[in-house]
């Protein structure tokens, strides 16, 4: 049979029960609009009935806005957390300057039309076909301000660096003042646009044919530190030391 399949991604979570939150792994930050935003990536929202016995239990995803706080009452249907399902975030952890590395226009960005809704975007584009483009690492740094300890006077700064992947799009400018939550960049899911059912056949091929995947991960074999090695034909060495 074929055709093509529409992909409902969910983008809220709702209480399940009457009862009382208790937030387990805690990370969380409130942004420049004053919402409460998930910075973690395991994040547990349960749900307690009045004998503290646990109702429901939920994992809210990394960027999610959450609309509830700790040991508060909430009631059945009442929103817990929302989120964008289409794209995946590049939070700030940390309030600070944007400043962009290696964004170098027509080589590792570029201006994107998009047409669903007429708006132009920047966008990372992949840098890597570029002979101009080999040693460039296409980031957004933040030259975050944190308060100098008690034996010195003022304020201190610590730069935080963010890796921009291909596709990504900014939602910063330079020199723009952030705080910790905000969006710093987006990167569209796959889910994103409507696929034919056969889309996930290659896939499969690769399966039955045991050849290996495009863009596969590769995991650590063995126990040890990271020490990064020099950088070779475009490729970055990494070591692992038991």
């Amino acid at each position: 049979i074929g055709g093509t399949a529409q992909v409902v991604d969910q983008s809220f979570i709702e209480s399940s029960h009457d009862g009382k939150i208790s937030i387990q792994n805690p990370s969380m930050a409130t942004d420049s609009n004053n919402k409460i935003v998930v910075t973690g990536r395991s994040l547990i929202v349960s749900i307690l009935d009045e004998n503290s016995i646990e109702r429901s239990q939920n994992k809210v995803p990394y960027g999610a806005q959450l609309f509830i706080k700790d040991g508060e009452s909430i009631k059945r249907g009442q929103r817990i957390a929302s989120w964008d399902p289409y794209t995946r975030p590049i939070l700030a952890d940390v309030a600070g300057k944007v400043d962009f590395g290696d964004l170098v226009d027509g080589i590792s960005i570029d201006e994107v039309l998009d047409e669903s809704t007429g708006i132009s975007q920047r966008v990372v584009i992949d840098w890597r076909g570029s002979s101009r483009g080999n040693d460039l690492q296409p980031s957004v740094t933040l030259s975050a301000i944190k308060p100098k300890s008690k034996s010195t006077k003022g304020e201190s700064s610590d730069n935080r660096k963010y890796s921009l992947p291909v596709k990504a799009i900014l939602s910063v400018e330079k020199d723009n003042e952030v705080s910790a939550g905000d969006v710093l960049a987006r990167v569209p899911t796959d889910s994103a646009k409507t696929k034919d059912i056969t889309g996930g056949l290659p896939r499969v091929a690769e399966l039955f044919e045991a050849r290996r995947p495009k863009d596969h991960a590769i995991i650590a074999e063995i126990t040890g530190i990271v020490e990064f090695g020099t950088d070779f034909k475009n490729k970055r060495k990494i070591r692992i030391i038991p």
